[in-house]
């Protein structure tokens, strides 16, 4: 792929002085370009570069720098606003922070034959691909749910199987809605069974308001996220209740 840099840092045109080799962020630098083609002069996509860096089938040392000069206090990409485009698009999503970017001196000339926006840099349109912004926030979708997969594996495989009930009853028992007073000589009446629905629902409400309550979370970290499915059951016999977790 033409776009990987070489061994050396590769200046553009003989006449221009380098400023220096510096880390930005790609929110920091500005279009010069009004539109861009969908692929580069490789025959590459934007869209495979995009998938590459996001699944780190690629380094981002691997791609040239970009190569900017300031105008008006801002930092205009006069080389690479292909490039510039997925970087904003992977710092966007927090995949990247800075990218390499190669200063040099202002040539108003060369400037000039590049700067073709119409809104200082801020944006700019992708030509050849009018679906082109869909395919990248696709692949953001896809991107996250594999981290997702990932996370709930390395949990799981942490954890146990097992730990998850565990989970249950220890955050049972840490809210005290175990400790709910059982009420006893209960008649089948109606008003006695909608008492004992309020209290279970009493504790229900416990247990849902302990497990988002950040200060038994922090210290109980395998159980961040217990999700307790609560029902209520009641006896003919006796009249007496239970909370079914």
């Amino acid at each position: 792929m033409a776009l990987y840099n070489s061994d050396r840092n590769e200046s553009w045109g003989g006449g221009r002085r380098t400023i220096c080799m510096t880390e930005m962020r790609p929110s920091q630098l500005r279009f010069t370009h009004d539109s861009i083609s969908c692929r580069f002069k490789d025959g590459g996509t934007m869209e495979e570069m995009f998938r590459q860096l996001l699944n780190g089938e690629i380094s981002l040392k691997k791609i040239r720098s970009l190569v900017a000069m300031e105008f008006q206090g801002y930092w205009f990409v006069v080389r690479g606003n292909r490039r510039l485009y997925v970087m904003k698009k992977l710092e966007e999503i927090g995949k990247i922070s800075t990218v390499s970017v190669l200063k040099q001196t202002f040539d108003q000339q060369v400037f000039n034959k590049q700067f073709s926006t119409r809104n200082m840099g801020l944006s700019l349109k992708v030509r050849g691909d009018p679906y082109m912004e869909q395919k990248l926030n696709r692949l953001v979708s896809e991107w996250r749910t594999n981290r997702r997969s990932d996370s709930f594996a390395e949990w799981f495989n942490e954890n146990g199987a097992g730990s998850r009930s565990d989970s249950f009853a220890e955050l049972f028992n840490y809210s005290g809605a175990g400790n709910i007073r059982r009420e006893s000589g209960l008649s089948n009446s109606g008003s006695n069974y909608t008492d004992i629905g309020r209290q279970s629902n009493i504790a229900n409400e416990q247990v849902r308001s302990t497990a988002s309550n950040p200060s038994w979370t922090a210290s109980h970290s395998r159980y961040s996220t217990p999700k307790p499915a609560a029902d209520t059951s009641s006896s003919k016999g006796d009249g007496s209740w239970c909370v079914i977790l």
